[in-house]
């Protein structure tokens, strides 16, 4: 691109990334490539850099987006590197898609409200409630598990829950729960207090619940079982 903002020279991938052929491109003013509610802010923002050329990423802290040859625009991220060509100053650009990286955002916001709002729902649960990996971490402890064992969160959050609570149950519970996805029964365990006590405990896989991989949830009350289930659908 020269002073004036005129694409001089581009490769194949950069005119199919925005639908052109690169004899359509080149010659043509870079706006071209830019949404037109930016067009003109975009020319004021060049002149001036084009006064103070220097190696940087074009809008930094914004959300930048070209535009398509069918009027879609798309996310992108642009770099901006000055040189001289034959003496007069141009502008090498580079130009990176970023339409997957902005859906994982999207996506991985999502999960995280998903499991903000779990976890208000398990929390509302009266009975302990907690989430295990399939190497049988703890990776959520809720404020009833904290009542019922005495551990907070974060003392128990990445231990072994059967280690942490020392928990004795039927041998085969782990086999049977993991190929049939649940578990049911008396176990004895022990709080933080070290005091021992028997209760009914049920065991039910993740996938079961919110549709992901098999990872065990302990429900120490199973009549509590039912409605979650209902309220996660």
């Amino acid at each position: 691109m020269d002073q004036a903002g005129t694409i001089l020279t581009l490769n194949e991938r950069l005119a199919a990334l925005f639908g052109y052929t690169e004899e359509e491109l080149r010659g043509a003013p870079i706006e071209i490539l830019l949404p037109v509610r930016v067009q003109d802010v975009h020319r004021r923002k060049r002149e001036q850099y084009t006064a103070t050329p220097r190696v940087r990423p074009m809008g930094v802290g914004l959300e930048l987006y070209g535009m398509h040859k069918d009027g879609t625009e798309f996310p992108v991220d642009i770099s901006l590197r000055p040189f001289l060509l034959e003496g007069a100053f141009c502008t090498l650009g580079a130009v990176r898609d970023m339409t997957e990286q902005h859906a994982a955002q999207r996506q991985r916001a999502a999960q995280a409200l998903n499991l903000k709002l779990l976890t208000d729902l398990l929390n509302l649960v009266p009975h302990a409630l907690s989430l295990r990996d399939p190497l049988g971490r703890t990776i959520y402890w809720n404020e009833g598990a904290e009542r019922l064992y005495g551990w907070a969160p974060r003392d128990a959050v990445g231990r072994l829950l059967h280690t942490l609570l020392e928990t004795q149950v039927v041998p085969s519970w782990s086999a049977h729960s993991k190929h049939q996805g649940h578990w049911e029964g008396e176990a004895m365990q022990t709080c933080h207090d070290r005091h021992c006590d028997a209760g009914y405990a049920s065991n039910f896989s993740v996938w079961e619940v919110i549709g992901r991989r098999r990872e065990p949830v302990i429900f120490t009350s199973p009549q509590w079982c039912p409605l979650l289930l209902k309220r996660l659908g």
